[in-house]
């Protein structure tokens, strides 16, 4: 079974992220009343807390599903973390990512192709969303992800997809969750022909500090 194809670790956050996958496999047991050998899985993410494993990603219309594992072998489906009822979004919950800041847990995701972000007191949820309006308007993004520097600046990566993907950066605020829509910048676009293949796209993009230099993973075509 192929657990993980990548995984990075950012000390600071106590996360691990799996990027890079349309479909993640894992050797699981969603509940002790039904075993399963493969959880069909798009846009894994997964958050360490306490030596507990949770993972989220793209899998239903009704929310976003969370399992947690002590392994990261076998899982158990611990319910919706974030329930439909609890989003301004009907369709399409997209590529959450789930963090930890002054004891609040944040969740970045995507409904209807718009930028949201969801708040609880626990990593298992119940997630609601923390504001009224997408994070970036009624712009179409998908793919948010949060770096947080050195100097404790937060910056949010994310995709918008009007007419090709293409990974745009803007600044986080202190509450978390408003976008400083004046720094909010263009960062790369599909240039070579692996990127083009099929769909002219770059998306799911991963930001990583490594020797004072920051690295960017991201998927194209």
């Amino acid at each position: 079974y192929l657990t993980l194809l990548f995984q990075r670790i950012c000390n600071c956050q106590r996360l691990t992220k799996a990027i890079g996958l349309l479909i993640l496999f894992l050797a699981t047991t969603v509940n002790a009343q039904t075993p399963v050998s493969q959880l069909i899985m798009a846009d894994p993410y997964i958050y360490v807390e306490n030596g507990t494993y949770y993972c989220y990603g793209t899998r239903t219309d009704h929310g976003i599903e969370v399992f947690t594992s002590n392994d990261m072998y076998n899982w158990q489906r611990r319910g919706f973390a974030l329930k439909r009822a609890d989003s301004h979004g009907t369709k399409w919950f997209w590529a959450p990512e789930v963090y930890c800041f002054d004891n609040k847990y944040y969740m970045y995701y995507s409904t209807g192709e718009r930028l949201y972000v969801a708040t609880a007191d626990s990593p298992l949820g119940p997630f609601k969303d923390a504001v009224d309006t997408p994070m970036m308007g009624d712009v179409r993004s998908i793919d948010s992800s949060v770096f947080t520097d050195d100097d404790g600046q937060q910056y949010i990566f994310f995709v918008e997809s009007t007419n090709q993907n293409i990974i745009y950066m803007g600044k986080l605020l202190d509450d978390h969750i408003t976008i400083d829509q004046e720094s909010v910048h263009e960062i790369i676009r599909a240039q070579y022909k692996w990127e083009k293949y099929g769909y002219t796209c770059t998306e799911g993009p991963c930001v990583i500090k490594h020797n004072e230099a920051d690295y960017m993973m991201y998927s194209g075509s």
